[in-house]
């Protein structure tokens, strides 16, 4: 590329510096889009979270820190804690007397069965509030208060030891004191129920008979007024819903009635025409209307259709014959047959509806049936009403009898304890062996594994805010995130790093230009073989780096021994003419003008390298591209030269973007890093759209990573660096050479010919 002096840089970097291109800075457009299937290669999870915590792990890690202790101090701080207090109760089997045995001192047959009674009365309701009224609970009621009993019975404990006859008792709580004063108070307070359990038996069972007498009397009662109020509605069953229902329904068809009979002395007024308010004489009858004949002689409809149509008949032979004819003739005595026939049956019909419907319709026998209906309509509602409050009644009285019910079975149940009660408990048989203790430790302490917990969960909390953050955020970071961006259909081409930073780092210039070299193999590994080839090179906003992109693709053809052409087609941007120093230069403007194209061409300085500028006429703008004019350029262009590099504006936001993308070969996109992907899409559609074939997307101002995997910088060997320097006279020999290689001394032919002897004696 030339620079003022007229000499060609050999340094990439040089040629494709951003600083010197002048773009502005455009938006951060971009986007994933649909296009070609990239080839085939597995995910890698640890790159694929890399990618999504991009630029944030350093954060992650910052937010993690401070979450983790943060929360484990929460947890080993404000996790309760639990202390036990237990002591035992022993039931003995037998009891030891120096009298003579009695049935209480026996030994007891299901002594299991017993033991496992004397568990569920030490974990019962009634030992639980005995134990909430002793005096040692008192200094905790400000403490727990009304919570108390549903404390101990959450808390309590109550196990048999199998094959003996001890039940541990033990109360859980966070207050080591409680549980050993609530441990001491429960087994106090069934020891003071078991020893003597008749001595407030016979109060409690008798005062629960007579409650449950009383409750038998109230459903008696209730019984008694249930079937009163059925005796008020004298249909003599219970299912009164089905009478409403009947009732209901008749109502509903003297309301029909009423409506008919209101239409009928409507329609009397009307066949009268008395003037408003002037009501009719009690005989007035209903004037018959042919519908209602109809109704009565189905003949009649008939007979009109078939006169109806023997008239026509009549209308056609007259235009046909003469009214002498015989068919003419036979046609009107078909109708004056049929009009006899209809006088015959209206004067049937008319006496039917006078003998029938129209004898008994009088104005006043109408009034009549209307008071009837009227009066059948007021009383089938007031019994509806006075069905409904009797449902009401019942329904009312049978809550009652359902609340009694259960009253009922409550007393009895207690009736059913209290017996249990008397015949479970038997003096003498119980005792406390070993009394609760203070714990001196906790039973249950979990402070260190939820803090524990805390610290992966601060970590787990602060990488999913950062990993769904990546996965929400489209800008690109690296290669990885293209890829992966349509789960493998995005079409990467490549990447290339930032050229800025490459002056002064020979091993990075040669990442660089292997970098370029790679897109553009890859590009010609898809590009359709031919005759010069159209290559346009632009991006979603102003700012990727496609002009970058453009020079750089530019270089590898010329260096790969194509006659490269640069075309500048920005004619907003034209950052390619101010680079190569062309702005006042005719060119692209004037070549669609009319003007030859090759006369504009400039050289780069190489020997396969020119550069079209994007002209000089300022009259000449992006509005007044078209798609036929670039077609017959770029026609021209490719007769002359191997490989077109169109650069363009924006995709997004040019005018001529798409008109070049319609024209050429094939279209490559570059996004930078950092940008988002959520245009790219668009872009991708666009190119589509007008034909062009989509060629790839190129990371651009890539990092390291992302250029080495799309691009490699092989190193020499120490010893073969040196051996080209002079510096090293004799290379050493690889091992499987002196393996293979004749001995010195010995010729080919003489081994050639011992080998064969050797064949020959074996």
């Amino acid at each position: 590329m030339p620079n003022p002096n007229g000499d060609t840089p050999r340094d990439l970097s040089l040629a494709m510096r951003e600083d010197d291109l002048r773009i502005p800075a455009g938006g951060n457009a971009g986007g994933m889009g649909t296009a070609m299937a990239h080839e085939e290669e597995q995910v890698n999870p640890a790159a694929m979270i890399l990618d999504r915590l991009h630029g944030r792990w350093k954060w992650f890690v910052l937010l993690g820190a401070v979450l983790a202790p943060s929360l484990a101090a929460a947890a080993y701080f404000f996790t309760p804690v639990s202390y036990v207090s237990a002591g035992i109760v022993a039931v003995e089997r037998q009891i030891e007397t120096s009298v003579i045995e009695t049935p209480d001192a026996e030994a007891l047959a299901d002594f299991p069965g017993y033991v496992v009674e004397q568990t569920m009365l030490l974990r019962s309701e009634r030992v639980i509030a005995e134990a909430v009224s002793d005096a040692r609970m008192r200094p905790f009621d400000e403490r727990f208060g009304s919570v108390m009993m549903e404390m101990i019975a959450d808390g309590l404990d109550v196990a048999p030891q199998k094959g003996t006859g001890f039940i541990t008792v033990a109360v859980q709580s966070v207050d080591p004191l409680f549980s050993k004063v609530a441990a001491e108070s429960v087994m106090d307070a069934y020891m003071r129920i078991v020893p003597d359990p008749k001595a407030n038996f016979t109060a409690k069972r008798e005062k629960t008979l007579t409650e449950l007498n009383a409750v038998r009397l109230s459903i008696d009662s209730q019984n008694a007024d249930r079937l009163k109020n059925l005796q008020r509605a004298k249909y003599g069953t219970a299912n009164l819903q089905q009478v409403i229902d009947e009732r209901v329904q008749a109502m509903r068809l003297t309301e029909k009635d009423l409506g008919e009979i209101d239409a009928l002395m409507a329609r009397v007024i009307a066949d009268l025409k008395l003037p408003a308010g002037t009501k009719p004489a009690d005989d007035s009858k209903i004037v018959a209307t042919q519908v209602d004949l109809d109704r009565l002689n189905p003949q009649l409809l008939a007979l009109r259709r078939e006169l109806e149509a023997t008239k026509t008949q009549l209308e056609l032979a007259g235009k046909s014959y003469s009214q002498k004819h015989p068919i003419y003739l036979n046609v009107q005595k078909k109708i004056d047959l049929l009009n006899a026939q209809y006088k015959a049956e209206m004067a049937n019909a008319t006496s039917m509806w006078d003998e029938g419907p129209g004898k008994n319709a009088t104005f006043g026998d109408m009034e009549k049936r209307k008071e009837t209906a009227l009066a059948t309509l007021n009383a089938i509602r007031a019994d509806v009403t006075e069905l409904n409050q009797i449902m009401a009644d019942d329904a009312k009285i049978q809550r009652t009898l359902a609340r009694l019910a259960e009253d009922e079975r409550m007393f009895n149940e207690r009736l059913q304890q209290l017996s249990t009660e008397s015949e479970a408990l038997s003096k003498g048989r119980i005792s406390i062996r070993t009394s609760p203790q203070v714990a001196p430790k906790p039973a249950k302490d979990r402070r260190v594994a939820l803090a524990a917990a805390g610290v992966f969960g601060g970590f787990g909390i602060s990488f999913v805010l950062f990993f769904l953050w990546g996965s929400v955020d489209k800008r690109a970071f690296g290669t990885g995130q293209l890829v992966s961006a349509s789960r493998g259909k995005l079409l990467l081409a490549g990447a290339m790093p930032d050229m800025k930073q490459i002056e002064n780092d020979a091993e990075a210039k040669d990442l660089a230009s292997n970098c370029v070299h790679r897109i553009r193999t890859r590009i010609e590994s898809r590009r359709t073989p031919g005759d010069g080839y159209a290559l346009m090179v632009s991006s979603p906003f102003q700012g990727d780096g496609k002009t970058t992109l453009a020079v750089a693709l530019a270089w590898s053809y010329a260096e790969s021994g194509h006659r490269t052409l640069l075309v500048d087609c920005d004619f907003i941007g034209q950052a390619l003419s101010f680079q190569f120093g062309q702005l006042a230069q005719p060119g692209v403007r004037e070549a669609l003008q009319g003007e030859e194209p090759t006369q504009f061409a400039v050289s780069c300085g190489s020997p396969s390298l020119w550069i079209l500028p994007v002209g000089r006429d300022r009259q000449f703008g992006a509005s007044r591209v078209h798609p036929t004019g670039l077609r017959r350029l770029f026609r021209e262009l490719r007769n002359r030269y191997d490989v077109l590099i169109i650069d363009t504006g924006p995709m997004t936001a040019s005018i001529e973007a798409l008109p070049v993308a319609s024209a050429v070969d094939g279209v490559v996109l570059s996004l930078r890093r950092g940008r988002s992907r959520d245009r790219l899409e668009e872009c991708i559609t666009d190119i589509n759209s007008v034909g062009a074939e989509y060629l790839g997307v190129v990371l651009n101002y890539a990092e390291r990573k992302d250029c080495m995997r799309y691009g490699s910088v092989s190193r020499m060997s120490v010893e073969i660096t040196r051996a080209l320097e002079g510096k090293r006279e004799m290379p050493t020999q690889h091992p499987l050479l002196a393996a293979i290689q004749p001995p010195a001394g010995k010729s080919e032919s003489g081994e050639r010919g011992a080998n064969g002897a050797a064949g020959d004696a074996a």
